[in-house]
């Protein structure tokens, strides 16, 4: 092989590899210098808590029962459903009915204004919002007794606002495993090293905004610019020249039971949005993995006349095993399978960004997606 080929192949494995690293090192130093500050206090003024849901999962009802239980003097709860057959809607109702004593009511309608399910089924409750703070969370997180504070904790007189990843937890079989690699190793892991750099962004999972700041932009209307709202929110949080906090400890999702149909129409739906708008970032995602770099080091240990299997085993030691480290330095899911998942979502990860180029609609929880506003 061609020395110049040789090189480039070392350069990269170096490069990858020490990317890896650090991105590990980055996001573990963020969590772990954040998440042991003393509890913040929250900042006074009314919040509204929006809730989207649809259908009614293993975990939902777990979920929006966290939502009933904030430690915040002065929050209501805005429940939104697509139509009233959803199942998730007779379970709001018997939570409505278990807390009335809790500020909370459920709206039902569909005014569709792009092609985001979720921000259509959030846009009816823009109009009956009363808090100072509008906090967006999905209806399968589970949402801490301190969510409030921690999230104002992050906000500063430049933030536009504050955002919260997910990470996988209670995983039930292999591919509930491998939905938790790709969440707490991997997405999760680039999120927080991300804001540690200064380049957070907001997470569709749980968004906090001051409601004036967004009213000023155009209300949730606003977010209709792009397939997803949290890109849309963090380009126009960063058209004005703000920045978006990012909450060091993510929220659990509790995982449950997943199939491989779940776990692979999730990633490749998401890697199509990512795709959708960010274009020239995501160029460079499929060499975010482990295989590019463990078949780099192969090659030019080969051409060297080194051991193949030796550099290949070295390479699996040294980048799994930092992955395996950081989740024992956070205190996430680590297991005997955590190994074996994180191969295996590697090995996925190719294909899915391959599969993220196509046109066409995207699918999420039975209803077509498709990118930009509506005409």
């Amino acid at each position: 092989m061609m020395a110049w080929l040789v090189l480039a192949l070392v350069a990269f494995w170096a490069g990858a590899t020490l990317l890896h690293l650090l991105s590990l090192g980055l996001a573990a130093a963020y969590y772990t210098h954040w998440c042991r500050q003393p509890l913040a206090l929250p900042k006074p003024g009314r919040v509204s808590l929006v809730r989207p849901v649809c259908g009614a999962g293993a975990n939902v009802a777990e979920a929006l029962r966290t939502g009933f239980h904030l430690d915040h003097p002065d929050y209501e709860q805005v429940f939104c459903a697509h139509d009233p057959g959803d199942p998730a809607v007779e379970l709001v109702r018997e939570l409505l009915a278990a807390y009335p004593h809790c500020d909370a009511r459920l709206l039902i309608g569909n005014e569709v204004i792009n092609g985001n399910p979720k921000l259509n089924n959030l846009l009816k409750s823009w109009n009956f919002l009363t808090g100072e703070w509008a906090i967006f969370s999905d209806d399968n997180v589970l949402l801490p007794v301190q969510l409030v504070a921690d999230l104002q904790s992050q906000w500063r007189p430049s933030t536009g606002a504050v955002s919260s990843i997910q990470i996988g937890t209670r995983p039930e079989g292999f591919w509930s495993e491998i939905e938790c690699a790709y969440l707490n190793p991997f997405q999760a892991r680039w999120y927080l090293a991300a804001a540690s750099a200064g380049a957070g962004f907001a997470s569709g999972k749980t968004m906090m905004v001051r409601r004036a700041d967004l009213a000023a932009a155009g209300g949730l209307e606003s977010l209709a610019t792009e397939i997803a709202e949290d890109a849309a929110l963090t380009k126009l949080v960063r058209a004005s020249n703000r920045s978006v906090g990012v909450l060091p400890c993510p929220l659990e999702e509790p995982a449950g039971v997943r199939s491989a149909k779940d776990v692979w129409g999730r990633q490749v739906r998401w890697a199509r949005i990512r795709r959708e708008c960010f274009p020239y970032v995501f160029v460079f995602e499929v060499f975010a993995g482990g295989l590019f770099p463990l078949i780099a080091v192969a090659v030019a240990a080969h051409s060297y006349g080194y051991s193949m299997s030796s550099a290949v085993l070295a390479q699996c030691l040294l980048w799994y095993g930092a992955e395996l480290a950081f989740l024992s330095c956070v205190g996430w899911h680590l297991s005997t399978s955590s190994l074996p998942a994180a191969l295996v979502r590697d090995l996925m990860l190719p294909v899915q960004w391959i599969l993220a180029w196509r046109s066409g609609p995207i699918v999420w929880r039975g209803r077509p997606v498709y990118g930009g506003a509506a005409s």
